[in-house]
């Protein structure tokens, strides 16, 4: 799914890719960031914790807003979006918790830049992984709904209280809010 957001007058790209092996993590990130267009923001994280694109399309802007009113945590927009995507202020726990693990067989994908630096991107990344982008990797199972529960803590009666007919939506939700609220977390 890609979105233009004038906000940060950026296009966020989040997707998943499925059929992969993950050998090192750290070094599948280390050579996807080197395919990468210079002015595009690329992370990676584990898919089994994704609430849906507007997880990661969240987390984006609000990495860039973060930069914006230099309130960033860290030194790039790429760690600032895993710590909002995972809602941590501790980069070591971020990445333990939401980044793609060595051993994986798919991961989601973020990438935000010009429309063409996107696209070019998101070409090479499916080229060197030897598979397609795959955006249905994003959406809720109820196995994923229950470890999303668990990672950031929401319970049934904040599901129940948010939304009783959609309890997926009340879920995404409550992951977006977890993430608005990061600067405030001491």
């Amino acid at each position: 799914m890609r979105q233009y957001s004038e906000l940060v007058g950026k296009y966020v790209e989040a997707t998943g890719f499925s059929g992969i092996e993950v050998a090192y993590s750290v070094k599948l990130v280390q050579r996807l960031r080197q395919l990468k267009a210079p002015k595009v923001a690329l992370q990676v994280f584990d898919d089994r914790l994704v609430a849906t694109w507007e997880h990661l399309y969240f987390a984006v802007l609000n990495a860039y807003l973060a930069f914006m009113e230099k309130q960033n945590i860290s030194r790039s927009v790429e760690v600032e979006t895993m710590l909002y995507a995972s809602a941590q202020r501790q980069i070591r726990k971020a990445l333990e918790v939401f980044g793609v693990k060595t051993g994986a067989s798919s991961l989601a994908l973020v990438l935000a830049g010009s429309a063409d630096d996107v696209a070019v991107t998101l070409q090479k990344v499916a080229a060197f992984l030897h598979a397609e982008p795959n955006e249905a990797l994003l959406e809720l199972t109820e196995e994923k709904a229950r470890n999303i529960r668990i990672v950031f803590g929401v319970t049934a009666l904040e599901l129940e209280t948010r939304c009783r007919k959609n309890p997926h939506r009340a879920l995404v939700d409550a992951v977006v809010e977890r993430m608005a609220l990061l600067p405030a977390k001491v």
